[in-house]
């Protein structure tokens, strides 16, 4: 399971996504309605989803997507 979401670079939309594992590891999610910690933690995901972009991090389709490793 995973929350998508999506990011913009300029008028360019890209499809990111963060696991709940992420979510219960990193955020306190753990039991909790994973769209309700996405919502609460937003700004953090976000800048986390800006820095696998920067650092070129795509997933074979394209995409952003957040695991438990990549905030540890």
């Amino acid at each position: 399971m995973a929350v998508l979401f999506v990011g913009w670079d300029g008028d360019k939309l890209l499809r990111c996504a963060i696991s709940a594992e992420a979510l219960a590891d990193y955020f306190a999610g753990e039991g909790k309605d994973p769209l309700k910690v996405f919502q609460i933690n937003r700004d953090r995901i976000e800048h986390e989803a800006r820095r696998k972009y920067l650092r070129a991090s795509f997933e074979p389709d394209g995409s952003i997507f957040i695991q438990s490793s990549d905030l540890a």
